[in-house]
């Protein structure tokens, strides 16, 4: 599968920062860039944990609902942060 992300955008991940570069070649052979829709969720709570998203422009809101139905942001994650599937998201 073709990457359209840059060996830079993942070297700037701490996650990737230090691989080489025949290394990070084999996870951009892995990898793919999604540009979600505005308030599309990507996953949900609960969800099997199958990839990581790593955060290459942009916000993004994580948050849980309560038992009453009431959004609580857990966090607001910023450019080059890796996300790992673990709640509800929404691009901000």
């Amino acid at each position: 599968m073709d990457s359209n992300i840059t060996t830079e955008a993942l070297y700037a991940s701490h996650l990737f920062s230090g691989l080489s570069d025949e290394q990070l070649a084999n996870v951009r052979k892995h990898s793919h860039v999604t540009e979600p829709d505005e308030g599309k969720s990507l996953f949900y709570h609960g969800d099997d944990l199958i990839c990581f998203y790593l955060v290459l422009e942009g916000k993004i809101k994580l948050f849980r609902v309560s038992p009453k139905g009431k959004e609580k942001v857990v966090d607001i994650v910023p450019e080059v942060t890796l996300l790992p599937k673990h709640s509800c998201l929404w691009i901000s």
